[in-house]
């Protein structure tokens, strides 16, 4: 999915071939995805599924039999698909560098007070814009004009843990992912919590992720980071697209969940196309699905 959906990434203007080639070579790491086999009619499905769609075969590496590594309790093998890892940080830094050597990059405070609407343009701090992609994240649901959306916000945790012997090669993915990253450091990720959505770490989310780290590895662990975040996940689990109901040329683009990486440079090329006129959306991601609730809402959502 995120190998298909490079080629459509689209911003403002066009990223030549030259800076493709520099994303993949310094932001793109390729890394096998291992998903070991808790059952025998667990591996029988799988086995089934392959041979009954040859499509997926292209993205399997290997089916493996023994295990991904002498530390790892898969003992009924696994298959490894194929995977990558990108370092949003870094890319994030660069691009930002990038837009401002255009001068296509700028930094401003949005709210009630500076925010204007007028008959053709927003003003934004003196600063005039004809169209406005919003894509605020989990805070859209909090405090903005699309707050009538239904986002099923959800906190999630994630540790930093130094894991000396393992010497991991593969993301493992069993209930939780372990992903590799410098030094015996992996990244392990992540729960799911709906009630409480704040970005205060909680120790039942650590043991949780410990414990199942623990039935991945028996080597001994140390807890580098914890850290949590909120995810802007979406009631039917698909993405918000689209155009204002009231405010015209005020767009979103948001309600990724987890799937951020893989999906923004597709749905960004999308929401664009949508803009130019070029194409319809996709009516699983237009938010017209949801229009009723803004015609019936009370609170039309503020600018913060």
């Amino acid at each position: 999915m995120l190998g298909e959906n490079l080629k459509f990434f689209s911003l403002q203007f066009n990223i030549t071939k030259k800076w493709k080639k520099i994303f993949i070579a310094i932001f793109l790491k390729e890394i096998p995805i291992f998903r070991p086999f808790t059952t025998k009619t667990q591996k029988e499905e799988l086995l089934s599924k392959i041979n009954n769609y040859s499509n997926i075969e292209k993205f399997i590496i290997e089916i493996k039999n023994d295990k991904i590594n002498d530390f790892c309790n898969d003992n009924d093998g696994g298959i490894l698909i194929k995977g990558a890892t990108i370092n949003t940080k870094l890319y994030i830094n660069n691009l930002k560098k990038y837009f401002i050597k255009y001068q296509a990059y700028t930094e401003q405070e949005i709210n009630d007070k500076n925010f204007k609407i007028d008959e053709n343009f927003f003003t934004i701090n003196k600063l005039k814009f004809k169209k406005l992609i919003f894509t605020k994240g989990y805070k859209e649901k909090i405090e903005g004009l699309f707050s009538y959306l239904p986002f099923k916000l959800a906190k999630g945790e994630m540790l930093i843990v130094e894991i000396k012997g393992l010497n991991l090669k593969e993301i493992y993915n069993r209930h939780v992912s372990l992903i590799p990253l410098e030094n015996s450091k992996y990244y392990l990720g992540g729960t799911y919590e709906w009630n409480t959505l704040d970005t205060n770490t909680n120790e039942w989310a650590k043991k949780e992720l410990l414990k199942k780290l623990e039935k991945i590895t028996n080597l001994n662990y140390k807890v580098i980071k914890h850290k949590a975040h909120i995810r802007p996940a979406t009631i039917d689990r698909e993405p918000f697209l689209g155009e204002h109901p009231q405010y015209k040329n005020i767009f979103i683009l948001n309600g990724f969940g987890t799937r951020g990486i893989s999906m923004a440079p597709y749905l960004s090329k999308k929401i664009l196309d949508y803009i130019d006129n070029k194409s319809n959306l996709p009516t699983y991601y237009d938010i017209k699905r949801y229009e009723n609730l803004y015609n019936h809402s009370n609170k039309k959502g503020t600018i913060k």
